[in-house]
């Protein structure tokens, strides 16, 4: 049994978050290994090269640098974005749910939250990373300025990162909105076809008609409401004008509306 619940929680875990963590955890590995070992191997005519153990400022800031970009990006996906690919869990989420999937909490459950403990653990992760990333700069080129430059490069594909992942949801954000989803999608099989042609205004008005709690854009914006139709109904197309083919609201909820 306990072989069965091992497998279910590590099934259920995506594959590519998996080599997100393992490529984590193995570069920090081969990082302390090198600072352990490395020194004591390197020579130069018979003499070892002499390592200054003082820290600078610059290894310092290197350290904090590529410690803020671990925790949005790993060095596989820094090697995918120079390929055109972007993946879309951070390497610290991936790192706080597999740490829930071992504790054996739902990690796909709505609304689920990483502990503050879990949290915590996802940084310091990081700063080790980013720590040990540091060294190594100094020990291979003796210079922070690289550590720096390198950083800041890797600060900045983060960021372009997180401009092309998508929008980011609190929990009670993903609960509010499975709520609405409800909402659209008991209305959208009562009120809606998929078949005909219809303007997008028609499905607005009669759904807020329906459902009062959204009867103002202030309280459901339009643009939700275009992305739920287009998950109900993935053939529907839309003009730029606003008018849906394949989609079209029915007849009898039309004569009731006058």
């Amino acid at each position: 049994r306990d072989a069965e619940r091992d497998a279910g929680w590590l099934s259920s875990f995506d594959f590519d978050e998996l080599v997100i963590v393992g490529s984590a955890v193995g570069f920090s590995f081969l990082g302390a290994l090198a600072i352990l070992f490395l020194p004591s191997v390197i020579e130069q005519s018979d003499q070892m090269y002499y390592f200054d153990t003082s820290l600078s400022p610059g290894d310092f800031a290197g350290a904090m640098l590529w410690s803020l970009s671990y925790f949005f990006v790993s060095p596989l996906q820094l090697l995918l974005l120079f390929l055109g690919r972007i993946e879309t869990t951070r390497p610290s989420d991936a790192i706080m749910k597999l740490g829930g999937q071992v504790m054996g909490k739902d990690t796909e459950a709505l609304g689920y939250e990483p502990s503050a403990g879990l949290q915590a653990v996802a940084v310091l992760a990081c700063v080790v990373q980013g720590v040990i990333t540091s060294l190594l700069f100094e020990l291979a080129l003796e210079d922070a300025t690289w550590s720096v430059s390198t950083g800041i490069g890797s600060v900045f594909a983060a960021f372009v990162y997180e401009v092309g992942r998508p929008k980011r949801l609190s929990s009670s954000q993903e609960i509010e909105l499975e709520a609405v989803w409800l909402d659209f999608s008991s209305f959208a099989d009562a009120a809606l076809l998929k078949s005909g042609r219809c303007h997008e205004s028609e499905v607005f008005r009669e759904f807020r008609r329906r459902f009062g709690k959204y009867r103002t854009e202030d309280r459901l914006r339009d643009a939700v409401i275009r992305d739920m139709i287009k998950n109900w109904n993935p053939r529907v197309q839309r003009s730029r004008n606003g008018y849906y083919s394949n989609l079209s609201v029915a007849s009898r909820i039309l004569s009731d509306s006058f």
